[in-house]
């Protein structure tokens, strides 16, 4: 029997291989939507058909991503033990590469909508994240699969400053010492109740921008636009067309799709801020994370855009990472020495590190807001309170923590 040459298979499993490993940084830096077969073709170094020869489709590289990132996904998963699925988050965080935990983080923040390939891949790996978790976690399952994302998120960001893995061997993600639970449930649920049906505004129709708002009526159809399918994949053109309007007209207002984002990003913190109050007592800071996570319940398109945007501008190169790198140090700084203050006061357990603690807090609070795009969850407040409530030593009443984290802000 003639013998023949297994060279050509090898040739293309090789081939099919460097398209995969081009895909994943494209997918990771670009996002899906915005990459075409043509630009992957060239990074690869080959033609548009040598694509189309390993994969019809784009759709096809991406499912062959996505079987390789699932196997490194849940990290921990089933273990009955705490300490032992936490180490194996520990262990798993050690061996994440960069392209990789881009990918998954672009891909959560942009197949939100059904339609999206990867959308059903994202859903069920956070709602079967969730159950896996359980037997270790109980009810933190939520939050500790949160702080997994945002931990990564944090990562991509500040490199230098969070470390994943470091985070959580730093301590464990259950609470040792904490108030009787279902007391500490009570007080929460009741609380945030309270104040959720005076935070959420009633529903109503948006108005008509006159001609001399034009400039505010393009920046709120800009930020639909990159909340429902990101930066990249926004042309001004297409932008122009859906608002009625010429592309001359949009550049007359802003020059370039740069400056139409910073003013999107400008326009959403003027609103957030809203929800925040000049800090006069010990926990205002601490206060100031409850209100700000019940104004963003209340404004679920601002939650898009910033989970969208967090989500897409990882890469060093995209127009808002500088943004939300200088925001993450911003928010880090102010939270660890808040948490240090509180500590020195005695009122936070004494073997707490702050920097530690405000990693933990700024990832569970936007891995929350990333799932919830998902999910639809409306606990965020709830959880939040219930994590900061972790750290208050025992000693302080819990009828005093409600007036501490909830209180109506001082006027």
């Amino acid at each position: 029997m003639p013998h023949v040459s297994s060279t050509p298979n090898r040739r293309g499993a090789l081939r099919r291989e460097q398209i995969l490993q081009a895909a994943e940084e494209l997918f990771g830096t670009d996002g899906f939507e915005a990459t075409s077969l043509r630009t992957l073709a060239k990074l690869v170094g080959v033609t548009h058909a040598g694509i189309l020869r390993h994969f019809p489709s784009k759709e096809d590289v991406l499912r062959g991503l996505l079987d390789r990132l699932a196997a490194g996904l849940m990290p921990g998963a089933g273990h009955p033990d705490a300490a032992a699925a936490q180490k194996a988050l520990c262990e798993a965080a050690r061996r994440g590469t960069r392209s990789q935990v881009e990918l998954y983080t672009t891909l959560l923040g942009e197949a939100v909508p059904p339609e999206h390939p990867a959308h059903d891949f994202v859903d069920q790996h956070l709602r079967g994240g969730r159950e896996q978790l359980a037997p270790a976690f109980g009810g933190r399952a939520v939050d500790t699969l949160a702080i997994w994302d945002g931990l990564n998120v944090l990562w991509l960001y500040l490199p230098e400053r969070v470390v994943p893995a470091d985070v959580l061997a730093a301590r464990s993600l259950l609470a040792d010492d904490r108030v009787d639970e279902t007391e500490t449930t009570a007080w929460i649920a009741t609380a945030v109740g309270s104040a959720r049906g005076e935070a959420r505004p009633p529903a109503r129709p948006a108005p008509t921008i006159p001609a001399d708002r034009r400039s505010d009526g393009i920046i709120e159809a800009a930020a639909r636009a990159f909340a429902r399918q990101g930066f990249q994949a926004t042309s001004l053109r297409k932008l122009a067309a859906e608002m009625e309007v010429t592309h001359g007209t949009l550049l007359y207002y802003f020059d370039s799709k740069e400056a139409l984002l910073e003013a999107v990003i400008n326009r959403r913190d003027r609103q957030a801020d809203s929800a925040y109050i000049t800090p006069v007592t010990t926990y205002d800071k601490v206060y100031n994370v409850y209100r700000r996570a019940l104004h963003n319940e209340a404004h679920p398109e601002s939650v898009a855009l910033y989970s969208a945007m967090l989500c897409e501008a990882t890469d060093h190169a995209h127009p808002a990472h500088t943004f939300f790198a200088t925001r993450y140090t911003r928010v880090l700084d102010t939270l660890a020495t808040e948490i240090a203050s509180l500590q020195q006061q005695g009122f936070l357990h004494p073997h707490l590190d702050p920097e530690t603690e405000a990693v933990l807090l700024t990832a569970l609070w936007d891995g929350l807001q990333m799932h919830a795009r998902y999910l639809g969850d409306a606990s965020i407040p709830e959880r939040l309170l219930r994590h900061v409530d972790d750290l208050i030593v025992d000693s302080v009443p819990v009828d005093r923590r409600s007036d501490l984290l909830t209180r109506a802000p001082s006027t």
